[in-house]
């Protein structure tokens, strides 16, 4: 995994690639681009026509906040801002998000208390 903001001095720019076994790499630069790779190949790509996420201090649409937390747990021993449960709610959100595209209908999102 490799996470870089702030590239560019005139520019702030943040990348994250994950780099798996076989191939598989993700690629996400200034949160509005990205390419992934499955077993070698392109699957999937996105270039918006604009850049939108660019100029700003790579908090409000980067990941300079996120990158910062993360490093400073690892420095102090500490834990990050979202603990597991938050990112668990993230991920029954994406669900519905998933099961109201496939129906074409409206999706409830409940959560189980850990």
């Amino acid at each position: 995994m490799h996470l870089s903001d702030g590239g560019s001095f005139s520019v702030p720019t943040d990348e994250l690639v994950i780099t798996a076994h076989g191939g598989n790499v993700m690629t996400v630069t200034n949160s509005s681009s990205w390419r992934i790779m499955a077993d070698g190949t392109p699957t999937e790509w996105r270039e918006p026509p604009t850049t939108v996420s660019s100029g700003d201090s790579g908090n409000d649409t980067g990941h300079l906040a996120e990158i910062v937390a993360f490093i400073e747990a690892i420095k102090s021993g500490a834990t990050t801002r979202s603990n597991i449960y938050e990112s668990y709610k993230s991920m029954e959100i994406y669900e519905a998000i998933l099961a109201s595209a496939a129906t074409g209908k409206p999706a409830n999102v409940t959560y189980k208390q850990l």
